[in-house]
């Protein structure tokens, strides 16, 4: 997706994200939780443009920049140990 404003440069995003939908208050309780659901590019700046901002909302978790960074971590894992020592 591409998202462009009258004298602002250019942005390109892709990938998905997974909101929570947790609300928090200001002291930090949580207020509110719903289903999570899976966002892509359009639905990531509907969500963060349109949240009730009279409380703490968290981001969206960007699935798409974990799965890469586990992809790149994984060779480098130790082996894990099955059974008794």
């Amino acid at each position: 997706m591409k998202v462009s404003v009258e004298a602002v440069e250019l942005v390109t995003m892709s990938g998905v994200s997974l909101d929570l939908r947790l609300a928090y208050l200001e002291n930090g309780a949580l207020m509110a939780a719903g289903q999570p659901q899976p966002l892509g590019p359009a639905g990531l700046i509907h969500a963060m443009a349109t949240q009730n901002r009279r409380h703490s909302f968290r981001d969206p978790i960007p699935l798409t920049d974990l799965a890469e960074e586990i992809v790149r971590l994984a060779p480098h894992a130790p082996e894990i140990r099955r059974g008794r020592p």
